[in-house]
């Protein structure tokens, strides 16, 4: 991984991001058993660097291509700043690994990877509350206008792989992110690893 810094007060912070995202690297690998083959760049910002270079004024961070952070010296933003940093380390991790799997695998993937709580994702289908559709869900959520949307995308995604970690071994999950990573439909995928298909996947992550 290669860094590049921005200003001598960012530069104190260095050490802790290499510690954050080297034990993540660790425990990718030891999920996916692979790793990305290139050198992963990690772009490290002030406040008001990141505002002037973010494309998600509602992210702390972004991969696109490289990581993408700001870094704070407040303490109390340390633990946000881990959360952040594997999530997008999971991205890449993903990106180069299984070039076209989904948007729901990369956010359900990276949330879990930083920490989100599969159980409080599915307390939000709770009560009848429906599931996105379908086709909604397999494709650009993220690109709604409406932010209820949005974070419900993020929400089921987060309940689906979370159930795909429960309902299977790690091995069938890599073999299922081979196959959704080299372009096979998601319900397809799911049908050949785990012999059910994405409605059967949200119903049942959803307790229905």
């Amino acid at each position: 991984m290669e860094t590049e810094g921005h200003e001598a007060g960012v530069e104190r912070n260095i050490n802790l991001v290499f510690g954050h995202l080297e034990k993540a690297r660790g425990e990718l690998y030891k999920q996916l058993q692979a790793r990305p083959t290139r050198i992963i760049t990690v772009v490290v910002y002030t406040d008001d660097q990141y505002q002037e270079v973010s494309v998600h004024s509602w992210a702390r961070a972004y991969y696109d291509g490289k990581i993408r952070i700001a870094v704070r010296p407040n303490t109390s933003l340390q633990q946000s700043m881990r959360a952040d940093l594997r999530h997008e380390l999971t991205h890449a991790f993903l990106f180069e690994l299984f070039p076209k799997a989904p948007l729901w695998v990369h956010e359900g993937y990276a949330q879990l990877m930083d920490g989100h709580s599969v159980l409080i994702a599915r307390g939000k289908f709770r009560n009848g509350r429906k599931l996105l559709p379908k086709e909604l869900f397999l494709g650009a959520f993220n690109q709604s206008r409406h932010v209820a949307v949005v974070a419900q995308g993020y929400a089921q995604s987060l309940m689906a792989v979370g159930y795909l970690q429960r309902a299977g071994s790690r091995r069938q999950f890599r073999s299922f992110l081979r196959l959704v990573g080299a372009g096979v439909s998601s319900d397809d995928a799911l049908s050949r690893v785990y012999r059910f298909d994405v409605a059967t996947m949200l119903a049942k992550a959803a307790g229905r």
